[in-house]
């Protein structure tokens, strides 16, 4: 499958945790850079991806702190320098009911969960968005709109909880998401709300998924629907996923995703992902569809988590 058809087609993770790097006077850089090989029937393309997240808290011991959060998510062409790029952050008020960020904050439903690549494919995010998270992200990283607004995540116990709300500058267009976690033993449940408001334009994404961990594997699902009046955003998305750990360093991954909008396609992925260090990984893994009409899409890629 050629790159450029795979990205017709479908609009019509692990490794061990990484440890954030400490600058010192209480600020941290935590995040993610990728530099991921593409390849399918000889067509092959290169691609750089950056999600790194500056951040400062106070270290007074009152009830209420306070600091800052600036990011930069991007993915770049690296054949032709184009890119797409969002910022985030804002002002943190931290409290013992949770944290406040004021300013342009990450989406909850970005923060809280997130499933494995189809394929452990990072380019993949790019090709299906509205399938791979809350389009609220997507609309910022390509359409130049900055979302300003107000985020909270809190939690209690084994569940962990966030509501975001913002204006998409630029869309004149309003974002409000709810999203949360619960842990009970060895399953985690996760699932999120979207809707986006832009005159007669509305969109509402619902997520709802679950993972099922054992020794050495696990296994997951996430279905996803989204409903739209005024705009051809219909579509629903069934993904199933594994992960084995075969050793410490290398998981094995298998994803299977299921969408409908509006042709009804099959996505099966393999990957393979090695750590090495605190938070260095390599990852080789392939992409195709149930369609028939074209040819795998194999990738590598090496990168760090931090």
């Amino acid at each position: 499958m050629r790159i450029a058809a795979l990205g017709g087609l479908i609009i019509a993770s692990i490794s061990g945790p990484a440890l954030a790097i400490d600058l010192g006077n209480s600020l941290s850089l935590t995040g993610e850079v990728e530099l991921e090989y593409l390849n399918s029937d000889g067509d092959d393309t290169s691609f750089g991806f950056i999600d790194i997240t500056l951040g400062w808290r106070s270290q007074g011991g009152g009830a209420v702190g306070f600091g800052f959060d600036l990011a930069v998510d991007s993915t770049q062409l690296l054949e032709t320098g184009e890119d797409r790029t969002a910022y985030w952050g804002g002002f943190v008020i931290t409290t013992g009911a949770g944290e406040f960020t004021v300013g342009a904050p990450r989406p909850v439903m970005n923060v809280l969960y997130e499933t494995p690549k189809i394929g452990g494919n990072s380019f993949y995010d790019e090709l299906l968005p509205q399938f791979t998270g809350p389009l609220t992200s997507v609309l910022v990283k390509t359409s130049d709109a900055n979302a300003y607004g107000v985020s909270f995540i809190g939690e209690s116990g084994n569940l962990k909880y966030g509501v975001y709300y913002a204006n998409l500058e630029n869309l004149d267009a309003d974002v409000l998401q709810l999203a949360g976690t619960y842990r009970l033993g060895a399953t985690l449940v996760h699932g999120g709300a979207e809707r986006i408001t832009d005159g007669p334009i509305d969109v509402t994404t619902l997520e709802l998924g679950v993972t099922q961990e054992f020794d050495r594997f696990s296994l997951g699902a996430e279905i996803i629907d989204i409903s739209s009046s005024g705009a051809p955003f219909d579509g629903q998305s069934i993904k199933l996923f594994g992960e084995y750990n075969m050793t410490d360093a290398l998981t094995l991954g298998v994803q299977i995703q299921n969408v409908d909008s509006p042709v009804d396609a099959t996505l099966y992925g393999l990957s393979g992902e090695y750590g090495f260090g605190s938070g260095g990984y390599a990852r080789l893994g392939v992409l195709d569809s149930d369609q028939g009409t074209s040819e795998p899409l194999f990738d590598a890629a090496v990168g760090f988590r931090f």
